[in-house]
């Protein structure tokens, strides 16, 4: 990128012209326009028709599309998109996040089910060593017949 600049060799000649070409490019200012109207309208104002209206004119003038007697033409595809929320745009299971609900729950069960599992391996395990082991103190115990 050319406006970039270098932490060891800063000058304040080299800050001046980068901000000026900034400022200088067309793109730039017309989004640094944008932003700035949508600051304000997104700020908590009480009169939101009024908003929108200008919203309306804003983004035609902004969008800079002429029709054949020379006023602005809106599309309205993009018109409000910086309202439109975007659980909206998306389907109901990503909107929701069941999607993601759905994955913790899948893991909490894969691991509940693991833990559950080794529980009761390490229980039968267990049982089966202290069983043996009864056993040989039983025979152990019984006197020996001669």
């Amino acid at each position: 990128m050319f406006f970039l600049l270098s932490k060891n060799n800063l000058k304040v000649d080299d800050i001046v012209s980068k901000a000026e070409r900034l400022l200088n490019e067309e793109g730039f200012k017309k989004n640094a326009e944008r932003v700035q109207f949508l600051a304000k309208v997104n700020s908590k104002r009480k009169y939101r028709a009024a908003d929108l209206m200008e919203i309306v004119l804003n983004t035609a003038k902004y969008e800079g599309v002429k029709d054949e007697n020379g006023g602005f033409k809106i599309d309205n595809e993009k018109l409000l998109r910086d309202w439109i929320t975007p659980d909206t745009r998306m389907g109901f299971i990503r909107g929701n996040y069941l999607d993601v609900y759905g994955v913790v729950v899948i893991l909490l069960l894969a691991l509940g089910g693991g833990f559950v599992y080794t529980l009761l391996t390490i229980i039968r395990y267990t049982y089966i060593i202290s069983r043996s082991e009864n056993r040989n103190n039983q025979k152990s115990l019984k006197p020996k017949k001669e």
